[in-house]
């Protein structure tokens, strides 16, 4: 096989899906948390007429992780069906590269070989009308001469075959190792995400605590 054809199928084998962009689950600064002080919770209420009792039950932070949980439960399934369709895709080009490459060598070998049975017929046929010794001695050597050519060009051909597809199955081993380090590196900031939402909500627990003794 030729040198650019190898470089081609290396380059395909390369070629990688970009990593899904986690940045719009953002559980660090959502928009829902507000912190208010007790002078200006009795102030409000003060002001609009309503028992703070009755204004601060409307915040309820308990609805609110149990959606942020909803969310990061989304993302965790996104990121494993996106993997998922990766390495499928992954493996799909591998296979339609593998065919790729044995049916090229297929219709070469497939070429050479008639090729082969052209010569030797043509051989054959001038063998068969020369009457002469000396010139069936030469028409044999020919014969040997082409057939050596012929098993020379055989040897050629299986080599650059075994050699584009060691590279073949190497490039794919690569592809697959780099889509399993991406999943190891994804799931490192779900779980970073998860502790960071573990701590919000224990946060949001101990000041809904506070503010229960506060008001009570």
């Amino acid at each position: 096989m030729a040198p650019t054809a190898r470089k081609s199928l290396r380059r395909a084998a390369k070629a990688q899906v970009q990593p899904q962009d986690l940045s719009v689950y953002d559980f660090e600064c959502p928009g829902e948390t507000l912190l208010l002080s007790q002078g200006s919770l009795q102030r409000g209420g003060s002001a609009l007429g309503i028992p703070v009792s009755e204004v601060f039950p409307s915040w309820d932070i308990k609805k609110l992780l149990q959606a942020k949980r909803r969310n990061f439960k989304m993302s965790i399934s996104a990121s494993v069906k996106t993997f998922q369709q990766k390495i499928e895709h992954v493996l799909k080009i591998q296979h339609e590269q593998r065919e790729e490459l044995y049916e090229e060598y297929s219709q070469q070998f497939a070429t050479l070989v008639q090729m082969w049975n052209l010569d030797v017929k043509k051989v054959k046929e001038q063998g068969e009308k020369l009457g002469i010794f000396q010139q069936q001695q030469k028409a044999f050597q020919q014969s040997q001469f082409v057939q050596s050519q012929k098993m020379k060009a055989f040897r050629e051909l299986c080599e650059q075959y075994l050699e584009s597809l060691q590279d073949l199955e190497e490039n794919h081993g690569n592809v697959l190792a780099g889509e399993h380090s991406e999943l190891r590196k994804q799931m490192a900031i779900l779980q970073t995400k998860l502790m960071m939402e573990s701590r919000q909500e224990e946060k949001a627990s101990a000041r809904k605590s506070l503010l229960s003794l506060l008001f009570s």
